[in-house]
């Protein structure tokens, strides 16, 4: 009976893992529908499985629901208090409901956690911005660029902040960053970016007129 019962344990671990990476797979695709579905086949499986939690709490919030999103989330720091991923997620889905403060502290403890993840500092720097701290938003903006340079919202992010500071050179120079790294062909906002560099090279050259 004993044995019966390990190959029984052993062939819904198995199975439970098939949907998590499934559902891993389906996150990555942008298919986040069916990631939830499969991460909560693969959690009735095994409720203890931080992966299939962690993922189903992205996409929930892809989908809007922060709230759940948050509830996953939370569920994984219960299993694992020191998943700096999972504060860094849950940290979005807080400033997603505005709930500031708790974003705040869900990021500072991702970047403590884990010092080289850009993506922490990208989002804190939001944060800055909304509180009205500019230049610990641009900071935050660098430090994420300079851990990975490929952190492309972190170039329009920084570009905008230098563009209210006045560094209208620095922002042009963002914003062609991020063109370049094909954020505009990503993000759908090309025309947009386009635009707004030739906005600041025509401000350039009115101050260059003026003195």
């Amino acid at each position: 009976m004993q044995l019966n019962q390990k190959i029984q344990a052993w062939y819904i671990n198995v199975r439970a893992n098939i949907y998590t990476e499934r559902g891993k797979t389906h996150v990555i695709r942008g298919e986040n529908e069916r990631a939830l579905k499969v991460c909560s086949r693969a959690i009735r499986l095994n409720d203890h499985s931080l992966e299939a939690y962690n993922s189903r709490g992205r996409a929930r919030y892809r989908l809007g629901d922060y709230t759940g999103a948050i509830a996953d989330f939370d569920t994984v720091l219960a299993l694992d208090h020191r998943c700096a991923a999972a504060y860094l997620n849950r940290g979005l889905a807080h400033y997603a409901r505005g709930e500031v403060e708790d974003a705040l502290g869900d990021l500072n403890m991702a970047i403590y956690l884990n010092p080289k993840q850009g993506l922490a500092y990208n989002n804190r720097g939001l944060i800055d911005e909304l509180q009205g701290n500019l230049n610990g938003a641009i900071a935050d903006y660098t430090q994420a660029i300079r851990l990975n340079p490929r952190i492309i919202t972190a170039y329009i992010n920084r570009g905008d902040v230098r563009a209210i500071l006045g560094d209208l050179l620095g922002a042009i120079a963002d914003y062609q960053r991020y063109l370049a790294l094909g954020g505009g062909w990503r993000n759908g906002d090309q025309s947009r970016i386009e635009a707004l560099i030739v906005s600041l090279k025509g401000r350039l050259e009115q101050q260059h007129f003026v003195h």
